[in-house]
């Protein structure tokens, strides 16, 4: 009679112990990884800033050194840019001005900005920051006043099933030197 009911006590101790390592693992490495990841993009989304605002730059100042050089070697582009710039006109030739409205700014459907499409870490990124806007269990994992408390439940959540798990040894082997 006794083998039944300590396989009883050894099944729920030893099940207790497999979902309180799981979800106390599961936990640790949440709070774990996802502040560094997200910090991570952080980095990586000043850096590609970074990289857009050198390419806009360059093409600036390509397009300045060909202005310099037209100014310096072209007296047909002096002479374009006098009447552009002072609204001088030729003789016999009239201006007619028209008004072009400004580009509209480009833009995918769904609102997501142009580079984003096959990005799976801007997709995982955009995932993780929605779920942390719409539930504040996730939120607990990232903010810095609550990530300590959530590393150290989960800490001592696996300590407890390690505990259990050894006081379920320790009983599964005194009852087998008893009943021996």
């Amino acid at each position: 009679m006794s083998e039944p009911n300590g396989y009883k006590s050894s099944a729920a101790a030893t099940l207790l112990f497999w979902l309180m390592a799981l979800l106390g693992g599961a936990s640790l490495a949440a709070a774990l990884i996802l502040p560094p990841w997200m910090e991570y993009r952080v980095t990586r989304n000043a850096y590609a800033d970074a990289l857009r605002r050198v390419e806009d730059l360059e093409a600036r100042l390509t397009a300045v050194n060909k202005q310099i050089e037209h100014i310096q070697h072209d007296p047909a582009y002096n002479e374009r840019l006098a009447r552009k710039e002072f609204g001088i006109q030729e003789p016999g030739i009239e201006t007619i001005r028209l008004s072009v409205p400004p580009p509209e700014p480009a833009s995918q459907p769904g609102g997501e900005p142009a580079g984003v499409e096959g990005d799976p870490v801007e997709r995982l990124a955009q995932v993780v920051d929605e779920a942390a806007r719409r539930n504040p269990l996730v939120a607990a994992y990232v903010l810095d006043e609550t990530r300590p408390t959530v590393l150290a439940l989960s800490a001592l959540l696996l300590v407890s099933a390690i505990l259990l798990l050894n006081r379920g040894i320790f009983l599964a082997r005194g009852g087998r030197s008893a009943g021996g």
